[in-house]
């Protein structure tokens, strides 16, 4: 197949998600000396049960602020 690949030819593997949190977090921390942590949600703070919250802590500011992550498909989702 001149031209043409098939993609199960080839063996895709993905990194997990803990494998990529925990290189986010190893990046932001090295370079800007922020720290991530999931922490719980209260009720009613999310839009979906999967969304986690982070909290953004800097090694001498203390805390920054919260990022939500909505990292699963689902129905409606865009």
């Amino acid at each position: 197949m001149k031209g043409k690949t098939k993609c199960s030819k080839y063996s895709i593997q993905y990194f997990s998600l803990g494998h990529c949190m925990a290189g986010l977090n190893l990046i932001t921390n090295r370079l800007f000396g922020i720290t991530l942590e999931v922490v719980p949600t209260k009720k009613g703070e999310s839009w979906d049960r999967y969304v986690k919250k982070l909290r953004l802590s800097h090694e001498t500011e203390g805390l920054i602020g919260y990022v939500y992550m909505d990292l699963f498909p689902r129905t409606g989702k865009f």
